[in-house]
């Protein structure tokens, strides 16, 4: 573990010394963060960043493969600027859907944010990190990856606008990346006029690894994801320094649900995501509970009477104001039958006829999109989705 001295000052020393013994890259995911760089995740709201970033985390922390690429394992601090109680529920239902232990992973969380372009707040923080991670019985190392989310709660009164406030953020941020020998990974908002990283430019061009995230239905720099309910997105990188980088990930949100460790056994209800090729037979993977419910629902309604009202569906489904289920439902089959590359007419029309037009394709073919799950899998999602 580092001293905790100031700032490091950078050795000068002959090129012919440093070709002499070039180390190899040590990547914390191949191909994707590479050890003692600088990283951010950049999207609009509402796109999982923290999702994403808590997926690495996790994945780095147990030396899981992440999204299908191997991971060197290594401890993660997590600085948890907001949303503490969504942090556990993620993390929970992580492990969860791994079918892993929590109980020896060498993760660490940060809740509460602090002013981290400060010289002397920042000191502060590694002190009380190196402190934690000596205390713990887990952690025999410096951490590989630290994470902050986000850029603006550990920024507190800095003008992100400003190059030189920015550069005094950077420094810091270098810092903490130097001093554990780390890969820093920032979470940040993009500028609604442009769709880049919100601030100065000084933040973009100090980066070596930069990460986007758009919904489907994103289009162009200030539009809004098509559906909110619509789980499917793509990761793609937009900056890399030194590396080649990889092609666009197609990921897809999976509903996980369960209770927390203790007496109480407190409910929760998270995302994970999950490779998306577009192809997956199981219509219900990118859908949200409810929209699985309601989908559910209309199939087993049409299996005995094909003229399915709203009522009937609201009656089975134990769900009202069904119109933007059904929307996401309908912009979901209009995707699958354009992937499966099935001719079809679009309808004209929104909500359950145009959901009956839809799924009439499916079904003279008999795909799975037209098959619905049993009743005792209806009854487990109605019970799901009022947690």
């Amino acid at each position: 573990m580092p001293q905790d001295n100031d700032i490091l000052i950078p050795k000068t020393v002959p090129i012919s010394s440093l070709l002499s013994d070039v180390e190899p890259i040590e990547w914390l995911i191949a191909d994707v963060l590479d050890r003692g760089t600088l990283a951010a995740i950049v999207a609009p709201p509402s796109r999982f960043k923290s999702f994403v970033a808590i997926d690495m985390a996790c994945s780095i922390a147990t030396g899981t493969d992440w999204l299908g690429h191997p991971t060197h394992q290594g401890p993660v601090v997590y600085l948890c600027g907001e949303g503490g109680r969504g942090v556990l529920d993620r993390v929970r239902a992580w492990f969860h859907h791994k079918n892993l232990d929590h109980t020896e992973v060498p993760l660490m969380i940060t809740q509460g944010s602090f002013a981290a372009q400060e010289s002397e707040t920042m000191g502060a923080y590694i002190s009380a990190v190196t402190r934690s991670l000596n205390g713990g019985p887990q952690i025999i190392q410096s951490p590989s990856l630290i994470i902050i989310d986000t850029y603006s709660r550990y920024a507190a009164g800095l003008d992100e606008n400003s190059a030189s406030e920015t550069a005094t953020m950077i420094k810091q941020l270098e810092r903490l990346q130097k001093y554990f020998g780390a890969t820093v990974l920032v979470v940040h908002h993009v500028a609604k006029a442009t769709g880049d990283a919100r601030g100065s430019s000084a933040f973009v061009g100090a980066l070596d690894w930069q990460y986007t995230i758009m919904r489907k239905g994103d289009e162009g720099k200030q539009s809004k994801a098509l559906d909110l309910q619509d789980l499917r997105c793509t990761i793609s990188l937009t900056k890399s320094k030194d590396h080649a980088g990889i092609d666009p990930l197609s990921i897809c949100g999976v509903s996980i649900t369960g209770a927390h460790d203790g007496e109480a056994m407190i409910p929760y209800s998270s995302l994970v995501f999950e490779i998306n090729d577009g192809l997956d037979d199981d219509i219900y993977h990118a859908l949200s509970p409810q929209a699985q419910l309601v989908l559910n629902a209309y199939l087993l309604c049409i299996a005995d009477n094909p003229r399915v009202t709203l009522s009937i569906l609201e009656e089975a489904s134990n769900k009202t104001s069904l119109s933007q289920i059904l929307r996401q439902i309908n912009v979901w089959l209009t995707h699958r039958l354009s992937v499966r590359e099935i001719a079809f007419e679009r309808p004209s029309t929104q909500g359950l006829a145009a959901l009956g037009a839809l799924i009439s394709p499916f079904e003279y073919l008999n795909l799975p999109e037209a098959q619905f799950r049993n009743k005792q899998a209806i009854e487990t999602l109605i019970v799901d989705s009022e947690l």
